[in-house]
């Protein structure tokens, strides 16, 4: 069956007339809009609701509903996403069957994924764009504001980095929601600066130094590294301008200042501890390799995500019965044999592929698409690198939602682009 998004000739292409899509709110917009606010109460568990043991996010039982009222498609992705998406959800679900509890792993990334799919779906606009990314940027702001309310006046715990969700997640879950309101704030700070909207721009570099100020006041490297990442993307973006020279300048000054006036003590720190060399970065680096042979010896259904940290432990001899691999790709070799990794990776992967059916012009739609296809690859680069540092990466709400929504923001350009196409066809015709 020939998938509609992704066109493979003229003939084809002058067959298939899309519609015009308004600079408008759409329905679909609203429903992401809705689901994207209720990401703050999955940073609080007082706000998590308990099903068999589950703390459940409120917006998982919302989803359902908005996708019902507002008609959302959920497999608004490409035939060989989807295939390599289920392929890769069914096998690792059956893997995790070995577990004591064996569906609460097939739950939390079934939730995950089913973020992603919503997300797909929602952007119709430029505007449906702006809108939603509020509602990222709004809950990494909140942890922000949060994380400076915790900071002690000095002292160990500060050294060790202050974290915002404690009791419900570690530093390396701080970080997962804040990076994706990082993300998307500079976008639209770069969108703003091009249509020369100076109070959005003003806006959008505040939330900017209070993403920074939160992150480096978390002490978590990882989240360091996806803040660069983020810069790295943003001058790919811009390319070699002038626009480049003030809008880097300008950023890596508020860095500057976010990191001398509220966490010098915190950067040092770390930078010593790193220099020096740090046991739990050899650890981790072991827990890689080992959870990735783990995957080789067991290639069709690994050893469940419980008998994978069981046999860390004893063949990395460390104490205790039990220890967790740390990052996403040992969890899905180790847990879920090599097989279900090779479906992960090409999962991901192919939301990056460009779609085909466009054509090199340049016009404004060609370039609209170009820039928007970066975004979505520059997304997957930083969820590539996020999640060599954790497992929780592939349910948590706000990275695999911004994927989503980066994802719909390149298929809304693309069938503005094919539109854009058309026309010309039908003028030289």
């Amino acid at each position: 069956m020939e998938d509609p998004l992704f066109l493979h000739s003229e003939e084809q292409l002058s067959q298939k007339v899309l519609p015009k899509l308004e600079d408008k709110l759409s329905k679909q917009a609203w429903g992401g809009i809705i689901v994207s606010l209720l990401f703050i109460a999955s940073t609080s568990s007082a706000y998590r609701i308990n099903i068999a043991g589950l703390y459940v996010h409120p917006y998982l039982l919302v989803m359902p509903l908005l996708i019902l009222i507002k008609n959302i498609n959920v497999t608004n992705i490409s035939n060989s996403s989807y295939k390599y998406m289920v392929l890769f959800y069914a096998f690792y679900s059956i893997a995790n069957l070995q577990n004591d509890s064996p569906f609460s792993e097939a739950f939390k990334v079934g939730g995950g994924l089913v973020t992603l799919l919503f997300f797909t779906q929602v952007v119709h606009s430029e505007k449906d764009f702006e809108y939603i990314s509020y509602g990222f940027i709004l809950c990494a702001v909140y942890i922000a504001y949060t994380t400076l309310g915790k900071v002690d006046a000095g002292g160990g715990s500060r050294l060790a980095g202050t974290n915002a969700l404690e009791g419900l997640g570690n530093k390396n879950a701080q970080s997962l929601y804040t990076l994706p309101g990082l993300y998307l704030s500079i976008i639209l700070l770069l969108h703003s600066y091009e249509e020369r909207n100076i109070i959005k721009v003003a806006i959008f570099l505040s939330v900017v130094f209070i993403l920074l100020i939160g992150l480096v006041l978390s002490a978590n490297r990882s989240g360091w590294v996806g803040a660069m990442v983020v810069f790295a993307v943003a001058v790919v973006r811009m390319g070699i301008s002038i626009k480049t020279i003030i809008i880097g300048g300008v950023l890596m000054i508020i860095g500057y200042i976010a990191v001398i006036n509220f966490a010098a003590d915190i950067v040092e720190h770390k930078l010593n501890k790193t220099t020096d060399g740090y046991e739990s970065d050899n650890k981790r680096e072991l827990l890689i390799l080992t959870s990735m042979q783990l995957g080789l010896e067991h290639p069709i259904l690994g050893l469940g995500l419980d008998g994978l940290r069981e046999e860390l432990a004893h063949r990395l001899d460390v104490s205790g019965p039990e220890i967790d691999p740390h990052n996403i790709y040992g969890a899905v070799a180790g847990g879920g044999g090599l097989l279900t990794f090779i479906f992960f990776i090409l999962f991901f992967v192919s939301m990056g592929k460009p779609p085909r059916g466009i054509v090199k012009s340049p016009s404004i739609g060609y370039y609209n698409y170009k820039n928007a296809l970066l975004l979505i690859q520059g997304g997957l680069v930083l969820f590539f690198i996020r999640a060599l540092f954790t497992r929780e990466i592939l349910y948590n709400p706000n990275f695999m939602g911004c994927l989503g929504l980066l994802y719909s923001y390149m298929i809304f350009h693309f069938k503005t682009r094919i539109n854009e196409q058309y026309s010309n066809t039908q003028q030289e015709t």
